[in-house]
């Protein structure tokens, strides 16, 4: 593991009680994947009890160029990946 992401997983495991940092890897996974040239979009569904972390950790990500959160969604929006 880099020096980067380990630094990185313990800030988020300073704020968050994440005892495993699955969630994280999983996203900055997802988010590399979409990146990579030619092939269809990696979706992501993280599910977990409430107070776990998973908007902390998907608001992260809110400031990169190809990230557009959104509200609500619906299965119009799921299907046209808008």
């Amino acid at each position: 593991m880099s020096p980067d992401l380990r630094r990185l997983l313990e800030v988020f495991q300073q704020r968050l009680h994440l005892p495993d940092a699955s969630p994280v890897l999983v996203t900055l996974g997802a988010l590399i994947a979409n990146r990579l040239v030619g092939g269809d979009p990696v979706w992501l569904l993280l599910v977990g009890p409430p107070g776990s972390g998973k908007s902390e950790i998907l608001r992260s990500l809110e400031s990169e160029k190809d990230v557009h959160p959104v509200g609500t969604i619906t299965e119009a929006g799921l299907l046209s990946g808008t």
